[in-house]
């Protein structure tokens, strides 16, 4: 392969140096117990490419190198003037002393290798780490979708997936205490979600792995690492497709339950409906019932209007009849009497009192008329004379009327001096003249009245 190539393989495709070695903190843990038992920390680093491990390792107090084929990679780690060199790691490692070195390790080397050196290089490691040792080896994760099916392809280089089982089976079938699966590097929006997508069941299981192998060693030595064999790391895709299920089974709840509560809802709307529509049948029937009584009230109210228009025109006809008939006309001057007493009912009290004087002043002066007419003619005045002695109170009253009137000026006994030319006027008297114009009205209009009568009846 062209020289260059793969460092700028892996400047595109891996992350930057900084990312790289920020990923790495990751081991500081289980490196970190060694300082409390071994003065001497001496790491071998397998294909140690731009040399990130060797510079984490060498700011943490161990002595840290390393070994990679490509001129490339081993260029920024001269750069970094890190202990690094050329060569195969897999020959090399069969030249390093037994129980020497405290890591060994191995960062995305071992789907370079063919399972024969994979084999080679594992037991190798046990050979010359020293008790309670560790060999770490990373590489990407095939249970990731997206890894296995296209990601782990863009490298040429590499051999095969490997998955987390074999993997980890390797140390401990070559005699490694305890071996450990730490799953890394998967999206922050993964691990923090509460409800997981498709795409995250595709894409977000932790995209690389590393298996953490370590030496026998006395229980105490061992002890002090257990903290950081017992922490758990990554994301399984056998968690993620549960969670995903989960968040499934989420949202057909949430669906199942919104959609209860709508359907609860709606067969609520359903019998308020229901109960509107009883009821507006039952105002239908009852409108019906009063259109029914009101047509009926309309029948009886027209019956009866008829029957009034036939009461009305037999009251017609009763009245025609009566208006013709002999009773009829000779009540008129009574009918139009009582007219007169409503008319004078309706007058004022002191014009009523002089109307119902009239007749008297009436009588008064058609007495005194009687009285003029009798003085002038000898034969019946001595004659009225004689009838009147035989009623001696009728006769003072005469006297005084004849004196008050002027006919007389001496007893009404003889009517002797008389003046018959005195009263020989044909006029209404005294008193008519003394009437007030309403009252003369009234008169005439009450005489006119009986003349009329008269003529009717005749």
């Amino acid at each position: 392969m062209k020289t260059g190539f793969y460092k700028a393989f892996e400047d595109r495709f891996r992350g930057s140096r900084e990312v790289i070695k920020d990923r790495l903190r990751v081991y500081l843990p289980f490196s970190e117990p060694f300082k409390q038992t071994d003065a001497k920390l001496k790491i071998f680093d397998i294909g140690c490419g731009r040399g990130e491990w060797l510079e984490l390792m060498t700011e943490s107090g161990f002595d840290a190198y390393g070994i990679d084929i490509d001129e490339g990679m081993l260029a920024d780690c001269h750069e970094k003037k890190l202990p690094a060199a050329k060569g195969d790691a897999v020959a090399f490692i069969k030249t390093l002393e037994n129980d020497s070195h405290t890591i060994i390790s191995a960062f995305h080397v071992a789907e370079h290798l063919s399972f024969d050196d994979l084999n080679v290089v594992v037991a190798e490691a046990l050979r010359i780490l020293k008790p309670g040792g560790l060999l770490i080896m990373e590489t990407p994760n095939p249970e990731n979708i997206m890894v296995a099916t296209k990601y782990f392809y863009l490298d040429p280089t590499h051999n095969r997936p490997i998955p987390p089982e074999l993997l980890s089976f390797l140390p401990e079938y070559h005699g490694f205490e305890r071996a450990k699966v730490l799953r890394l590097h998967e999206p922050d929006n993964v691990i923090n979600s509460d409800h997981q997508r498709l795409h995250n069941v595709i894409t977000g299981v932790s995209p690389d792995y590393a298996v953490i192998a370590q030496k026998t060693a006395s229980p105490e030595a061992l002890a002090k690492f257990d903290h950081a064999f017992e922490k758990e790391h990554g994301m399984e895709l056998e968690v993620l497709s549960n969670q995903y299920d989960q968040s499934i089974l989420h949202n057909i709840n949430i669906k199942t339950t919104e959609a209860q509560t709508l359907a609860r809802e709606a067969t609520s709307r359903a019998t308020q409906a229901e109960s509107r529509a009883v009821q507006a049948e039952h105002h239908a029937t009852q409108a019906e019932s009063r259109a029914v009584q009101a047509e009926h009230h309309a029948t009886q109210a027209e019956s009866r209007a008829v029957q009034a228009e036939h009461r009305a025109a037999q009251a017609d006809i009763s009245l025609q009849a009566v208006y013709a008939s002999w009773s009829w006309r000779i009540t008129w001057p009574l009918r139009k009497l009582l007219d007169v007493a409503k008319m004078i009912c309706r007058l004022p009290v002191s014009l009523v009192r002089w109307v119902m004087r009239l007749p008297a002043r009436f009588a008064s002066w058609m007495v005194v008329k009687a009285m003029a007419f009798a003085i002038q003619r000898d034969p019946l005045r001595l004659r009225l004379l004689g009838q009147v002695n035989k009623y001696p109170r009728l006769k003072a009253r005469l006297m005084k009327l004849g004196q008050e009137k002027g006919l007389i000026d001496q007893p009404l006994l003889s009517f002797e001096g008389t003046d018959r030319n005195a009263h020989t006027q044909d006029n209404e008297g005294t008193d008519f003249d003394l009437l007030s114009p309403r009252a003369k009205t009234i008169y005439h209009d009450f005489k006119k009245a009986l003349e009329q009568g008269r003529k009717e009846n005749t």
